[in-house]
């Protein structure tokens, strides 16, 4: 075993991002990169604190400063980040900005299409100021496209992608899933892709510009769906259970409202099944 002590700088230790988000997804993203030692600046407006608005709060109740005392969204993606308010639609607040783009390493945001170019915040404008920046937009349907100018929600997207039609039981209908799903899947693809870009800055120099969309990374969690319907095979709904796995289920058990879930992967846990149950005379066939 190696006796050297462990190094306490972490991996992105020195890396600056500055992220124009809200709600769950790019935020759940940037996160990770705060986790992993970025210097993340969540950039906020007074007139759009929408995560800070949403419970649900401390004792049911909002209280007198609720924009401080925010529920589980609020500090759903804000974990080890540092927060700035700037109005960025205001000269000043813009000024300030790309300030601090001048020292950054990474540029994100959840706008819909069309509102950093707006706002002056396009790629080809910061690169101007920072040849080495990197961007990332996290939209719903991306920037290009029939739906790139719809905006969205998880559930949405879910339906959009196709994962809300696979899911619910045999038989039954399509029902969503019991939490942002989608918002998750996106923001894991929004680390990768960062941590994917600086690893080629560091390599090239050049900074990248990232158009990622919550669609495609529903589409890509189904592929196997997908293939299978392009041969004009629907899957069906299975519920808790699985194509190739048995027994795995939500079973009931005696007494009321009494359930248990089973998992079997292949023989040896077959095996163990049984054992566990006591080798029962009906399980030997």
């Amino acid at each position: 075993m190696d006796s050297k002590p462990m190094s306490a700088a972490l991996p992105l230790q020195g890396i600056r991002v500055l992220t124009l988000e809200q709600v769950h997804a790019l935020p759940w993203g940037t996160a990770f990169l705060a986790d992993l030692g970025a210097q993340v600046i969540r950039i906020e407006s007074v007139g759009h604190l929408q995560d800070r608005k949403a419970g649900p709060f401390p004792n049911g109740k909002a209280g007198a400063k609720w924009w401080n005392e925010g529920g589980n969204l609020a500090y759903f993606g804000t974990r080890n980040k540092q927060s700035l308010c700037l109005e960025v639609t205001q000269p000043e607040g813009k000024e300030v900005f790309l300030k601090l783009v001048e020292n950054c390493d990474v540029v994100t945001d959840n706008f819909r299409p069309g509102t950093m170019h707006r706002l002056g915040f396009d790629h080809e404008s910061l690169a101007r100021i920072n040849p080495r920046i990197i961007t990332l937009s996290s939209t719903a349907y991306g920037y290009t496209g029939p739906w790139r100018s719809a905006g969205s929600r998880a559930r949405t997207v879910d339906a959009a992608s196709g994962m809300s039609f696979l899911t619910g039981y045999e038989g039954g209908p399509s029902v969503r899933a019991s939490n942002n799903y989608m918002d998750h899947c996106t923001g894991n693809n929004v680390a990768f892709a960062l941590l994917l870009a600086l690893y080629q800055r560091q390599k090239t120099g050049k900074g990248i510009r990232i158009d990622l969309t919550m669609q495609e990374t529903g589409v890509s969690c189904i592929g196997p769906a997908i293939l299978e319907a392009q041969r004009g095979i629907q899957r069906a709904r299975l519920g808790c259970g699985h194509l190739w796995k048995a027994p795995h289920n939500v079973y009931p058990c005696a007494g009321s409202d009494r359930w248990i879930a089973i998992a079997v992967s292949d023989e040896s846990e077959w095996d163990a099944l049984k054992q566990a149950m006591g080798a029962p005379p009906w399980a030997r066939d």
